[in-house]
């Protein structure tokens, strides 16, 4: 949908932008190299580094504050406390499966929302394993 933006407000124009093939493709490469690049937000040893089947994937930290924070003082120019979020999925070529992990209050993305989304994802294909392994291939 289509914006239009004064004053800090934005109101929807009703009009749909066509977003090009060549944008998506170059955000999948993106989430494909934060997987497999060294120093990739997704490519640690808790995370998806090696990882035998090739994923796409983003983390992030999302600082706020909200009523509870600013109770407990915590909400601090340059120090505010964050939320912790990871999205994955796979395989990246054909994808089957996406994660979302979302953590309140926890920190940063790549260090505690992505462990958990690699273990739920670890968690789906082992079991895929065993299904194949066992000839079911459905529900």
């Amino acid at each position: 949908t289509d914006y239009v933006c004064s004053g800090g407000y934005c109101q929807a124009t009703g009009l749909m932008k066509t977003v090009q093939p060549w944008v998506v493709e170059k955000i999948q490469q993106g989430m494909h190299m934060a997987t497999t690049v060294p120093g990739g937000t997704l490519n640690r040893k808790y995370s998806f580094q090696g990882y035998p089947i090739a994923v796409g994937g983003k983390t992030g930290t999302a600082e706020y504050c909200d009523a509870i924070a600013e109770a407990k003082g915590r909400c601090l120019p340059g120090q505010w406390p964050s939320h912790a979020w990871t999205v994955a999925y796979a395989p990246f070529d054909d994808p089957e499966i996406i994660i979302i992990a979302f953590a309140y209050n926890a920190g940063e993305g790549g260090s505690v929302a992505a462990p958990i989304v690699k273990k739920v994802m670890d968690a789906y294909f082992d079991l895929k394993a065993v299904d194949t392994a066992s000839g079911r291939t459905g529900p």
